[in-house]
């Protein structure tokens, strides 16, 4: 049996843990006090269907730029795959340094490469 497209998870007491086989993140300018465009990129173990969550921490010290177009606590969201993540936007916590993406209705695939990018300062 297959869940998550992950193979022979019918086993008594088989424990799978999912992960990111995949996570970099990088940035645009290494430069303090400058608009920066973050680019994460991510890769799982296992699918992730639609409506999961995937939450990116340690943002502190930083606020959205104009180019980062916020809205009422969403940050504007580049992905690519194009839409891969609800609205392509991300509910953004700025006192807590959190970006909560929601995967879209194409999921999240094993195996593959998906790169999100979004503007701070």
């Amino acid at each position: 049996e297959s869940r998550l497209s992950v193979e022979d998870t019918a086993g008594p007491l088989h424990i799978f843990a999912p992960i990111f086989e995949v996570k970099s993140a990088g940035q645009s300018l290494p430069l303090i006090d400058a608009s920066n465009m973050v680019s994460i990129t991510l890769a799982t173990n296992c699918d992730f269907a639609e409506g999961s969550t995937v939450t990116l921490t340690g943002l502190t010290e930083t606020s959205p730029t104009t180019n980062g177009n916020t809205t009422n606590g969403t940050l504007s969201v580049t992905s690519s795959p194009q839409l891969t993540f609800v609205s392509g936007a991300g509910a953004w916590d700025q006192e807590q340094g959190e970006l909560v993406l929601t995967v879209g209705p194409a999921s999240l695939l094993r195996n593959t490469t998906y790169k999100v990018s979004f503007w701070v300062q």
